[in-house]
């Protein structure tokens, strides 16, 4: 099951859409290839060896640059 939570700025009128639940990574990436082909990968030490390479390798693997930081 997979949630969308809208997260709004405060004090101001910017607000973005986030998507939680299961296997969104990799079904994610002919949406994101439709926004740039350069993407950075900003992520924390715990979610980056869980996560981060396999989602580089992911996005590389479908013609895009990417960078884990």
């Amino acid at each position: 099951m997979n949630q969308k939570l809208l997260c709004k700025i405060p004090d101001s009128s910017a607000h973005y859409e986030i998507e939680i639940g299961s296997g969104l990574m990799n079904s994610q990436i002919p949406y994101l290839s439709t926004l740039a082909e350069r993407f950075a990968i900003i992520t924390d030490d715990k979610v980056a060896p869980l996560y981060g390479e396999q989602f580089r390798q992911s996005l590389i693997a479908s013609g895009l640059d990417a960078h884990l930081f």
